[in-house]
């Protein structure tokens, strides 16, 4: 649940998490992808509509160590 599991990611704001570059936010109206510009209406909008989330989304000890693939990234998160 993103409410209860926003604590995890203090270091990212939950914007970062909407996935700007795919399908499902191409497709919104603009306004509501001008609305997404807290964390209350970035988690909304993850609630709402799921396949807008980043993924894949790695986590280790409860926090995110990876987001999105970039291969180099997830060679240093996995070390």
């Amino acid at each position: 649940d993103l409410h209860r599991r926003r604590h995890s990611f203090p270091t990212r704001r939950s914007s970062d998490l909407v996935n700007k570059k795919g399908a499902t936010w191409r497709l919104l109206p603009p306004a509501t992808q001008a609305s997404v510009s807290t964390q209350k209406a970035a988690i909304a909008l993850m609630i709402e509509k799921t396949s807008v989330i980043k993924r894949p989304l790695l986590e280790k000890d409860g926090k995110i160590i990876a987001l999105g693939f970039d291969e180099t990234e997830y060679k240093k998160a996995l070390k």
